[in-house]
């Protein structure tokens, strides 16, 4: 019998490294952009294949909508057609039509999904001095390629503008009604009145101890685009006793306010603005001038609010309409003279390339304990010309797809994500600090039969020892 100080190994524990799956998850659109692009540049892209103007556009996962329109420059049919440009291979696809044909109507964009508002609507015999403004909100998805009709603007109106900010879709100016400003919730399909485009001018005058406020009325010669939830209105006020006046004014939707702020430089005429997203280009809002003669484009900064000259559209059309995918802005259709166009014009803005990309590290968190198996997964926004990471500090090691990281120790760890884009800009991700937890691992198979075998072998051999003793007794 075994002694009261001798140590049977009946159970082995054994400590493993725990181990890390990297998953990488790059954008899920193809990527339309270039590394060779320059700044403030054209590009002729493939044209569409129906030519019109005073149609609407949109970009939905880095693809462009071409909506509705008119089939010539004055005295055309309306259109109901719903075209899809691609810029990743430069290619145009059929998609279902509009349920109402329409031209000089709005759209907007909320959770992939576009809205089309308003416009000017007429039966094909009707000239287009006939034609009537709608109130039409019509959305199309463009995952399922189907139209739905939703509830209709309180006043019917066109050359509109739609813009959304805080979940929500504002609706401003367009005729009759060009200080009208109503909001839509997509969410709950309802309509809401908000406060009216609003510009008041105080002069003082010095030859007599009072103060005068001329009172300015928007024009439906305007345009608009949002950044970072505040949307900004430019285009022509007038006023009896002043005249003419440009303007640039922002609307705050958090308190229903409008505020002046640097007005568009002389040389320009509003028409259709865009705003890049921040992504690949530094947020601006470019602003295209139309006409047969003068084709204008300015940047507006809204952090400096400051004004910048642009190269202007090589095409002299009007009554085109711009899209933004990937930071690159997109010019198509319109007319010229009489007849519509097909046009479609790519511009590169400024200081494209020069944003850093973004990493997100999704798993593990901060604080958060991991065991075996554990996986480690982050996102990119763009594609990457070289990727790393780094643990408590140690080199830096490069990523080339799917890896296993072994050897990590009980207790706290710190892990980095690093990224190049093609750009050469580089970008680190948030700092995770975690733990892996002090959990024994399960027996490896071979060793756990050998500690079954063992513990076997120490039962059978106490028993045989307890039945020799009875015996010797007896």
């Amino acid at each position: 019998m075994f002694s009261r100080g001798t140590i049977l190994p009946l159970a082995l524990v054994f400590l493993a490294s725990s181990t890390i799956f990297v998953n990488i998850v790059l954008p899920s659109s193809e990527s339309n952009v270039s590394d060779k692009a320059s700044e403030n540049t054209w590009t002729q892209k493939a044209p569409m294949p129906t030519p019109r103007s005073a149609l609407s556009v949109a970009a939905v996962d880095g693809k462009i909508y071409a909506l509705g329109g008119k089939t010539r420059g004055l005295n055309g049919f309306l259109l109901a057609t719903n075209e899809m440009y691609n810029p990743a291979n430069d290619t145009w696809a059929a998609k279902a039509p509009m349920p109402t044909p329409r031209a000089f109507f709005t759209v907007a964009v909320f959770q992939n999904k576009i809205y089309c508002f308003g416009g000017l609507i007429g039966n094909s015999t009707q000239r287009e001095q006939f034609w009537k403004g709608c109130t039409a909100n019509e959305v199309y998805d463009p995952s399922t390629d189907t139209w739905e009709t939703k509830a209709p603007m309180p006043t019917a109106r066109w050359r509109l503008q739609a813009n959304t900010a805080n979940d929500k879709i504002f609706l401003i100016g367009g005729n009759p009604n060009a200080s009208l400003n109503e909001v839509y919730d997509p969410e709950t399909d309802n309509w809401t009145a908000k406060a009216p485009i609003l510009y008041n001018e105080t002069i003082t005058y010095l030859a007599y101890p009072f103060k005068d406020t001329i009172n300015y009325a928007a024009s439906d010669d305007f345009t608009s685009a949002a950044i970072d939830n505040k949307i900004f209105w430019i285009g022509q006020a007038y006023s009896e006793s002043k005249g003419t006046k440009k303007l640039t004014l922002m609307y705050n939707p958090e308190n229903d306010s409008w505020s002046p702020r640097t007005p568009p430089p002389e040389y320009s005429e509003t028409y259709t603005a865009i705003s890049t997203t921040g992504e690949w280009a530094p947020k601006q809002i470019y602003v295209f001038g139309h006409g047969h003669i003068i084709h204008t484009n300015v940047a507006y900064n809204p952090v400096t609010d400051k004004w910048s000259q642009a190269k202007g559209i090589p095409t002299t059309n009007s009554e085109f309409s711009v899209a933004v995918a990937d930071d690159q802005l997109y010019a198509i259709g319109g007319r010229y003279l009489y007849s519509a166009s097909a046009e479609n014009e790519q511009y590169t803005p400024f200081g494209y390339g020069t944003i850093a990309p973004t990493i997100s590290v999704l798993t593990p968190q901060n604080g958060t304990s991991t065991v075996k198996n554990s996986s480690l997964v982050f996102t990119l926004n763009r594609p990457a010309l070289w990727m790393g990471y780094n643990i408590d500090c140690q080199n830096n090691m490069t990523l080339a797809g799917n890896i296993t990281l072994v050897g990590l120790s009980q207790g706290f760890h710190n892990l980095t994500v690093y990224v190049q884009d093609t750009f050469g800009n580089s970008a680190a991700s948030e700092t995770i600090f975690f733990t892996v937890a002090e959990t024994a691992e399960p027996l490896p198979t071979i060793l756990l039969g050998v500690a079954v075998i063992v513990v076997a072998f120490a039962v059978a051999f106490l028993l045989f020892y307890h039945r020799n003793l009875s015996l010797r007794k007896r």
